[in-house]
């Protein structure tokens, strides 16, 4: 993996520093989220066949986000990658990103 590009990064205040900590730690947790998930989903048929997890993503565009259900940059769920993506979204937001709010 290629690094990220440096940023600059001009912090003012406590709540700055780390609201731009929570933002750094987006990699590390992607990072993770997909050596977890190759673990259990090695290839895109086995993440096309799993009924389950379909039917939760379904139920989170659908149920959990009606609003917005038919915006054309949701991952259509079809390949590893997409379910990393995902999955390190969800932690990010549920960890980092609330802790810096």
């Amino acid at each position: 993996m290629t690094p990220p590009a440096p940023v600059e990064c001009r912090c003012s205040s406590r709540t700055t520093r780390t609201r731009w900590t929570g933002l750094l730690s987006g990699r590390p947790i992607e990072n993770w989220a997909e050596e977890y998930v190759k673990i259990y989903y090695p290839s895109d048929n086995v993440v096309q066949d799993d009924a389950e997890l379909q039917a939760w993503w379904k139920e989170v565009r659908e149920v959990g986000h009606g609003d917005i259900k038919d915006q054309p940059w949701w991952p259509k769920m079809t390949t590893v990658q997409e379910l990393v993506r995902s999955c390190a979204t969800i932690i990010w937001i549920a960890s980092a990103l609330h802790a810096a709010r």
